[in-house]
């Protein structure tokens, strides 16, 4: 990786780590926090499994419309297996690329006994008040995702950790 590229992504880390502490006025974050959780709870629920064609279709498709909202051209790349999805924007000229890779597409549920924290249905999204199994976890409405309880608030559903979350993160900070 030439240094000019690592340049770039040390000022995007260095960017997205001030933001993080940066003090907003009352009710922007927790607007924000609700907008990610609606966003991912969203996307989780669509069955993307990478052998349900149908499925990975629907999720492309989600992303080329949130992308599209962000003003990015996308187009689909076929190479034999499922689409990859291609979104670009124009920025500054002269101005660096940033560059991100990520996969749509999920790994297989396997039974429904694995999916306690979405009673068996792996791919309806449930938020809960913590970690599924531990004492006191409730479920939660986005609407209560405020303070303490955005703190330790989980979204449960197939493909929440690997790749979706990661996906709408990226989709919010752009």
């Amino acid at each position: 990786m030439e240094l000019r590229s690592m340049r770039l992504i040390a000022s995007t880390l260095i960017a997205a780590t001030a933001l993080a502490s940066t003090v907003f006025p009352a009710g922007v974050r927790q607007e924000s926090i609700q907008a990610a959780a609606r966003t991912l709870s969203e996307f989780a629920g669509i069955p993307s499994n990478s052998d349900n064609k149908a499925g990975v279709a629907r999720a492309a498709s989600w992303l080329q419309g949130r992308f599209a909202i962000l003003g990015f051209e996308t187009r689909l790349l076929e190479g034999g297996g499922n689409p990859a999805l291609f979104a670009s924007r124009a920025g500054t000229p002269g101005g660096g690329t940033v560059l991100f890779y990520l996969h749509y597409d999920t790994q297989p549920t396997g039974s429904a006994q694995d999916w306690g924290a979405t009673g068996g249905e792996p791919f309806a999204p449930r938020l809960l008040s913590g970690k599924y199994g531990n004492a006191g976890v409730r479920p939660l409405t986005v609407s209560e995702l405020d303070g303490p309880a955005a703190e330790s608030a989980r979204i449960y559903a197939r493909g929440v950790a690997d790749d979706k979350a990661p996906i709408v993160m990226h989709l919010m900070a752009l």
